[in-house]
């Protein structure tokens, strides 16, 4: 977005240091991630905008969010179209689109906002993670009840956001914006069952425990290299891990959960690069990775790596730390489909010659070997988890009834006999 100088530097010293005044979740990040949206759904929907209008739009939007919530929209418009800087660069009739957009940007607004100005700033503010829904609602929630417990503010927020993000929900979306599709697919999957949803919110306030900057730059720097890894070792996967390892932590006293966080974010990273030995190569890649220094020292980074090297459930022996166990713990897959479709894209790629009675045999093969009585993934666990415990009961009964394992295993791959 290209801005004219004096507006930007006006704005940066005067205006964005106002957000510093916010609650968590509409502080000057949250412009930054407008800002970021906006930019998405006009090169998606090839808009043509005033980028200073837009980027005033956006900077002044939420300026008194914090002290007056009810009526933020409105007096933050006000103290845009009183500002004495603003009046010598824009003309009356751009001020009055900038106001007019400010004032319309809320989700459960009855009406459309007057300007695409309005529209654009109500969408790109519109939450496209299930992870921001969790995060600001949970603040919302504390901020507005204080005394409040976690179980109140979890029922308080699924409400909220199913009265939002619902099937028949008011939050408004104007532009065609494919990250916002499959936000609305994924948040509304997870309001369908309140427990899951109490549960999915439990967990990620355990996130909010991480040095923000440390997951900023994990997030735009470690999790985009897992798009050239298997399905087995994506994204998500790295999320699940990181979920786990975080409950695991829990029962630990004096854990660095950033530890435990980066742990788990570099867990795989070297998968793509060499498969068999990705634990080596992963230990190494988060060693050489020198910004890690801005939050850890040379020990915690040396026992970081350790960690990493040791998750491996076929390893001899036991990790050389607690973290090491946190992060080898939460590796364990705790739904049966996940290793029938690992260990079929496994052999396709590695043993091109088997036919596909070859595979599913020696993929129920493997299986047992992992997960059954004796298997090396059964006996290397070192928390509680009754997850996994039911999760290897299933497995073990399924891989040992051929007709069964082959049946499923053809249905979770989509092969079609």
């Amino acid at each position: 977005m290209k801005i004219n100088s004096k507006l930007k530097s006006y704005i940066e010293k005067n205006i964005l240091p106002l957000y510093d005044n916010n609650f968590i979740g509409d502080g000057r990040d949250r412009v930054d991630y407008v800002i970021k949206r906006s930019q998405e759904i006009i090169e998606e929907n090839k808009l043509d905008v005033d980028n200073n209008i837009l980027y005033t739009v956006i900077s002044y939007h939420d300026i008194r969010k914090s002290s007056e919530e009810k009526e933020h929209e409105i007096i933050s418009a006000e103290i845009m179209d009183n500002d004495e800087f603003l009046k010598t660069f824009f003309s009356k009739e751009d001020r009055t689109v900038i106001k007019e957009a400010i004032e319309d940007q809320r989700a459960s607004l009855k009406t459309e906002p007057r300007n695409i100005y309005g529209k654009i700033l109500s969408s790109a503010s519109r939450n496209s993670s299930v992870e921001q829904c969790l995060e600001r609602s949970y603040c919302y929630g504390k901020k507005k009840n204080p005394n409040a417990t976690d179980d109140e503010i979890f029922e308080g927020a699924y409400e909220a956001l199913l009265k939002k993000f619902g099937k028949n929900g008011y939050a408004k979306f104007y532009f065609k914006d494919s990250t916002y599709e499959k936000f609305l697919e994924d948040i509304r999957k997870l309001l369908s069952d309140k427990n899951t949803f109490i549960k999915k919110q439990r967990e990620y306030i355990e996130t909010m425990k991480i040095n923000k900057e440390l997951k900023k730059y994990i997030e735009e720097n470690v999790f985009p290299v897992y798009e050239k890894n298997d399905f087995g070792h994506s994204l998500d996967h790295i999320k699940y891990v990181i979920e786990r390892s975080l409950k695991f932590a829990k029962e630990v006293e004096n854990i660095n959960y950033d530890m435990v966080y980066a742990i788990a974010a570099y867990h795989d990273i070297g998968h793509h690069i060499d498969a068999k030995n990705h634990e080596k190569v992963s230990a190494e890649m988060l060693l050489a990775d020198n910004n890690l220094k801005k939050f850890f020292s040379d020990e915690e980074i040396k026992i970081m790596s350790e960690a990493v090297h040791d998750h491996r459930a076929s390893m001899d022996g036991e990790p050389r730390s607690i973290y090491g166990k946190i992060v080898s713990s939460a590796d364990r897959n705790t739904s049966i489909d996940i290793p029938l479709i690992r260990t079929y894209s496994y052999r396709v790629e590695h043993n091109p010659e088997y036919s596909l009675d070859e595979i599913i045999e020696e993929s129920r093969k493997h299986l047992i070997n992992k997960y059954g009585k004796k298997g090396y993934a059964a006996e290397k666990m070192y928390f509680e988890d009754l997850d996994y415990k039911k999760f290897l009961e299933d497995i073990v009964i399924l891989s040992q009834d051929n007709e069964k394992f082959r049946e499923r295993f053809l249905a979770v791959n989509n092969i079609n006999m």
